[in-house]
């Protein structure tokens, strides 16, 4: 899937800086009255509903899902070609 399949399953990005990067945001998976509360709660439940949404997508088209799991921290990741000069 690329940089194009990741999920970002955090609440410490604001949902327009997501406009920025390729890929998913976690806030997707989330109901709209969970979006931005920055608790445990809400971002175990994004996780899950990401999990069970990509899961459910790679069986639908036939492809046994594989999962990488990036550890928070500072990392370089790629911007959505949309933005890039």
């Amino acid at each position: 899937m690329g940089e194009n399949g990741l999920i970002y399953c955090t609440a410490d990005i604001p949902r327009r800086d997501f406009a920025f990067l390729p890929g998913f945001s976690g806030y997707e998976f989330l109901p709209t009255e969970q979006e931005g509360q920055q608790n445990i709660a809400a971002v175990q439940r994004m996780v899950q509903n990401a999990l069970i949404w990509a899961v459910y997508q790679h069986r639908q088209a036939g492809i046994e899902p594989t999962l990488a799991f990036i550890r928070e921290g500072p990392y370089g990741g790629p911007g959505a070609e949309e933005h890039l000069p």
